[in-house]
């Protein structure tokens, strides 16, 4: 598949993002075109989708301020604790911390349910349709994880769990 992109240090503008359109050989058409949300642009005959907006630039406060009472104090008490949340965790430590620490559940995982969610989630990862999360206390003892599937710019919680001590730090 052929890509194309425009990658700059700013916002391009509308008249930047219509010459590069115009730019483009009529030989070939437009599969897809990803913009942002401040390169809307009216004249273009299209479907649009909505996505996720993230907001990586904010500081960490402004970005703590939109959210809801329960999650600020939840943020707030994971900072008081010094908890740190890491992206990539093992399918195996997830369940082994689940099948053996969690006190977030009232059932337990059984045999045949650690061998489905073990399936689903190295296919969902190998995919790139699903992520494991983790938390990890200041001595940096694994205290919580998450796994969620994402589809469509939507993140779903699959499965959670998370230790006594991770659930009075805030770990979920």
């Amino acid at each position: 598949a052929w890509q194309l992109g425009i990658f700059s240090t700013r916002i391009p503008s509308p008249d930047i993002i219509q010459h590069f359109l115009s730019s483009i050989p009529s030989g070939y058409r437009i599969q897809r075109l990803c913009l942002n949300k401040f390169n809307i642009l009216p004249s273009i005959k299209a479907r649009f989708e909505n996505s996720t907006e993230l907001d990586l630039i904010g500081s960490q406060n402004m970005i703590r301020s939109k959210y809801g009472p329960l999650f600020k104090t939840k943020l707030e008490l994971a900072d008081k604790h010094s908890l740190s949340y890491v992206k990539y965790v093992s399918v195996n430590d997830m369940l082994m911390f689940a099948y053996k620490l969690d006190r977030f559940n009232r059932h337990r995982l059984n045999p045949q349910e650690i061998s489905m969610l073990r399936l689903i989630a190295v296919n969902s990862i190998r995919y790139r349709s699903g992520q494991i999360g983790a938390a990890y206390d200041s001595h940096n003892n694994l205290c919580a994880t998450v796994f969620f599937l994402i589809f469509r710019g939507r993140a779903c919680i699959l499965h959670a769990a998370a230790s006594s001590e991770g659930l009075a730090a805030g770990g979920i």
